[in-house]
């Protein structure tokens, strides 16, 4: 596959009551093709291993940045991210069991902020004095402040001005917040002060930001409609 690094190797040991399995899978994902695939070596501290007995794992990876870790057929003996070097004691074996090591040089990063759209009028949608306000929540997983910057805010349907939103929003670490993305005032036709039944409807609001792999994210709002 085009972009992609692979070398494996396995480690077997063998015992009349038990055999353990330690397999080895190197993955690189090349992002960059300048980047040297990862290499890894990965041992188990003994060359038989008796059933209920344990089994020390070491593993040292060079040219990666993450590893994650999975064994079969029960995942639950190891499993999840794994730093590049070191080594973990399994206890009390009683399976055939086969060990995997992943190691890629891209990093990757899990969500790191989670954004629930406003929707209903009345709960995350309302006018005040006649300007229409929609809050949107966003939850910062990390230990780190998250700034959103606006990069779109086109004409609305049924309106003809921007909807008002700001141009940055910052979410403190590890918080959930309610922010008002819009602040939509009434048509020139409307009086002043008044929240009508006329529709009017927001479909492109385009927020971005850069997780900590560095990586360029977009927080898209559609369709928000305001009942004036």
């Amino acid at each position: 596959m085009k972009g992609m690094n692979r070398s494996n190797s396995t480690l077997i040991v063998r015992s009349a009551a038990a055999t353990v399995v330690a397999g080895l899978m190197i993955y690189a994902s090349a992002v960059l093709a300048a980047n040297p695939a990862p290499t890894i070596t990965f041992t188990a501290d003994h060359a038989s291993v008796n059933n209920g007995k344990d089994v020390k794992l070491t593993w040292s990876a060079s040219n990666a940045v993450s590893c994650t870790a999975s064994s079969a057929p029960d995942p639950s003996i190891w499993s999840g991210p794994k730093p590049v070097n070191g080594s973990v004691t399994i206890f009390a074996l009683s399976k055939r069991t086969t060990f995997t090591l992943t190691c890629s040089n891209v990093a990757t990063c899990p969500v790191e902020l989670d954004v629930l759209q406003p929707t209903t009028v009345g709960k995350d949608i309302f006018c005040t004095n006649g300007v229409w306000s929609a809050y949107a929540t966003f939850t910062n997983k990390t230990p780190n402040p998250i700034t959103l910057t606006l990069i779109s805010d086109k004409p609305l349907v049924g309106g003809s001005t921007p909807s008002g939103a700001p141009t940055s929003i910052v979410i403190d670490p590890n918080s959930k917040e309610k922010v008002a993305i819009t602040a939509i005032s009434n048509p020139a036709t409307k009086p002043a002060l008044f929240c009508g039944s006329a529709l009017l409807r927001n479909d492109n609001l385009v927020y971005q930001y850069t997780d900590s792999c560095g990586t360029v994210q977009k927080v898209e709002f559609d369709d928000i409609e305001y009942n004036i």
